[in-house]
């Protein structure tokens, strides 16, 4: 949380009661994020998958953020 934090307080976007909306959200989505991988893994039998659509998730975002 301290990362997602850090990287809030210094994109000038958020501020007072927005800022601590979006450190909830980001800790909402990891949470959601974590059962979905976790679902994947049961659902593959492999870890293979999960880290597959780790992988994928992290370069699409990588992406967004040069667009």
């Amino acid at each position: 949380m301290t990362a997602t934090l850090e990287l809030l307080q210094g994109s000038d976007i958020f501020s007072g009661g927005l800022l601590g909306a979006a450190v909830l959200g980001g800790v909402v989505a990891t949470f959601v994020g974590g059962l979905l991988l976790g679902w994947l893994r049961q659902r593959c039998g492999s870890v293979y998958g999960p880290v597959l659509a780790h992988w994928l998730i992290n370069a699409l975002a990588a992406v967004a953020v040069f667009l």
